[in-house]
């Protein structure tokens, strides 16, 4: 099959809808299809991937790319690149990576490019799919729809025997009010609580840092928290590998939630509040607490440590095993065949 991919933001920006869009995409065309990426962001050519990859296309290139290919996907709907892919008129799947709109204004109220994209995914796209099941409901019924979920970089995150597991609770991540950091230290900062003695490492940047510094020592645990900076792939594995649980306490709705994934694929004991696709993306291998409630956060981060592995690895192994870039290609190509076998409505 020739695929399309074609994305406004991709490498060497760092955001989870580029890495996306480069794992898909290398694992289709390693699987044996025809993939070119079309993407509007700027960089470096990158040689060693098994896709053609195309930056800033002018409109009739993105045309001309679309309009020989079977398939286009758009990994969120991209308004400075969708018109000549629908002028191509080959069938376009959009695989939602967020909401498309926000549920608490009305239609009426919603932005133009919100209403704009309102009208594509309802009418002109071949199918819809969101990254969880969460996303997938909040999608309009005007076209088919379907559930795939994302996918993380089994290369780069799983069990690393040269690094001893001794540090404790883990959270990482963009440092911006909604990742529900500060949920995470105030459980720390319950005096005579269940995590009166643990320590917390944050790993992460972001506009909220001196916000969590002050809260920190406004809550008098300097002693037991460290706010580290980013980190990515090598480093990131090592610290994931050396604490015991990972804690992803969102206060938003997530739509998925890689981080749970690359948790337990590094052997941490993860963590999630329940917002969102987080249930969805720890599948069961892991704990769950109230958005937003520092209590039960609080119990449910002791009991973690307590008792740090999950009783079935066999169930962890098949979690992760669903997605793997590998797998995540293989349903992407069956649910595109699929639609592309069925009359269009």
């Amino acid at each position: 099959m020739h695929i399309v991919v074609c994305t406004t933001s991709f490498l060497p920006r760092v955001g989870g809808v580029e890495n996306i869009s480069d794992m898909v995409a290398q694992a289709l065309a390693v699987g044996g299809d025809e993939v070119t990426v079309l993407t509007m962001y700027d960089g470096d050519p990158m040689p060693e991937r098994a896709y053609r990859l195309i930056r800033r296309p002018d409109p009739m290139t993105i045309f001309r790319v679309c309009r020989a290919a079977d398939a286009v996907i758009m990994p969120n709907i991209g308004l400075k690149m969708v018109l000549p892919v629908l002028a191509s008129r080959t069938p376009l799947f959009v695989w939602h990576q967020h909401e498309y709109r926000d549920a608490a204004v009305s239609d009426k109220e919603q932005t133009l490019p919100t209403r704009l994209k309102g009208a594509i995914i309802k009418r002109l796209v071949r199918a819809n799919f969101g990254c969880s099941d969460y996303i997938t409901n909040g999608l309009p019924d005007g076209r088919p729809k379907a559930t795939l979920l994302n996918p993380y970089d089994a290369d780069v995150f799983f069990e690393d025997d040269t690094v001893v597991r001794d540090q404790d609770i883990l959270g990482l991540g963009r440092f911006v009010h909604d990742k529900g950091f500060h949920i995470a230290l105030k459980a720390m900062g319950i005096p005579g609580g269940p995590l009166s003695t643990a320590r917390l490492t944050l790993v992460g940047e972001g506009k909220d840092e001196q916000v969590l510094k002050d809260m920190v020592v406004s809550l008098g645990i300097e002693d037991r928290v460290s706010i580290l900076g980013a980190q990515r792939g090598e480093e990131l594995r090592r610290t994931l590998c050396a604490h015991h649980v990972l804690v992803v306490p969102s206060t938003w709705q997530e739509p998925f939630g890689i981080v749970a994934l690359e948790g337990l694929a590094c052997g941490c004991a993860t963590v999630v509040s329940k917002a969102g696709g987080l249930p969805q993306a720890v599948g069961g291998q892991g704990r769950m607490f109230e958005v937003g409630n520092a209590e039960d956060a609080a119990k449910v981060l002791a009991a973690a440590r307590t008792e740090p592995r999950v009783p079935d690895p066999a169930a962890r192994r098949a979690h992760l095993a669903s997605h793997t870039c590998e797998a995540v290609a293989k349903e992407m190509r069956r649910l595109v065949s699929f639609y592309l076998e069925q009359p269009r409505a």
